[in-house]
């Protein structure tokens, strides 16, 4: 990632005050989260930045989610995803972005993809 100073994990960051940082990790994409771990951990070293990154850093739902341009992009995604896939694309959009048409069309192709439940006098 290119920045201002060359060293910085985004442009900018250097300047930040704790609670700004904090602040504007919501914002970033998982790959922009780790440079910010690792710039934290030789350079300013505050663990209220490290508890905030804990509960943000996990793998993305799907390759390269954070890097798709738009919800038509991701959409796209979505057609090839299985149920369990749909089901970790719905938990990390709840927590990062809560995309209401993202969130529909999980929605939707989940209800599409799962199986139905055989009612028990069907059985008999």
């Amino acid at each position: 990632m290119t920045n201002a100073t060359g060293n910085e994990p985004v442009s900018g960051y250097e300047s930040l005050k704790t609670k700004e940082a904090i602040a504007s990790l919501s914002s970033r994409s998982q790959v922009e989260l780790a440079e910010i771990e690792s710039y934290e951990h030789t350079h300013q070293n505050r663990l209220s930045v490290f508890d905030k990154l804990r509960w943000l850093r996990q793998d993305e739902p799907l390759p390269g989610y954070d890097a798709l341009s738009s919800s038509e992009g991701i959409v796209v995604a979505l057609e090839k995803a299985d149920l369990a896939a749909l089901k970790r694309v719905r938990g990390y959009e709840r927590k990062f972005h809560a995309r209401r048409e993202i969130l529909d069309e999980v929605d939707r192709l989940h209800r599409e993809r799962r199986v139905p439940l055989v009612s028990r006098d069907a059985e008999r």
